[in-house]
């Protein structure tokens, strides 16, 4: 990720915060580097997280798309349908760190 995004990240949570605005904001790229920011009371920040949750959740259930990435993402938010294929890879990690790199292995496509 550029160093222009995460600084643009670090401004915004940095205004945020001045203005007491509560912020949850993620950007993820194609490598799975990730830049996360969280700015404000919890409460709030987690009601904005939760919306993020809900709102990429309906997205899911909206799509028809079967595809590898699209099944993974539906097992991931429980949105699976019974028309829905299922998955064949099973990842198994005793480490949570390991979880971008397999999303990111996912996203470029090298399991078929």
């Amino acid at each position: 990720m550029n160093d222009k995004i995460q600084k643009l990240i670090k401004k915004l949570a940095k205004e945020c915060q001045k203005e007491d605005v509560a912020l949850s904001l993620a950007a993820i790229d194609l490598e799975g580097e990730m830049a996360i920011s969280q700015v404000g009371k919890g409460t709030i920040v987690a009601i904005a997280a939760h919306s993020q949750y809900t709102l990429t959740k309906e997205k899911l259930e909206q799509s028809d798309c079967d595809c590898p990435k699209h099944r993974l993402l539906k097992e991931m938010y429980g949105t699976e349908t019974e028309t829905t294929t299922k998955n064949t890879h099973t990842f198994v990690t005793d480490d949570p760190n390991d979880l971008m790199d397999i999303l990111s292995k996912i996203f470029r496509g090298e399991f078929k």
